[in-house]
């Protein structure tokens, strides 16, 4: 996923850093709303139905086209 750090969710490798980046989030409801709401739309603007199928489609005429 397409997921940015700061916009969808709060993103760390660290043990340490994801914790208080947790807390960061819960302290802050309006972050939680901006995340919420921006990996809403990320998942309906990348993976919703005709998203895959059009993906879907075009991967199947690669393969027949190379067959």
């Amino acid at each position: 996923m397409d997921v940015t750090d700061g916009r969808h969710a709060s993103l760390a490798d660290e043990p340490e850093i994801f914790a208080r980046a947790v807390l960061e989030v819960l302290a802050d409801p309006d972050r939680q709303t901006r995340y919420r709401r921006n990996a809403r739309a990320l998942v309906e603007r990348e993976h919703d139905w005709p998203t895959i199928t059009d993906r879907l489609g075009g991967f199947y005429e690669t393969v027949i086209a190379d067959a």
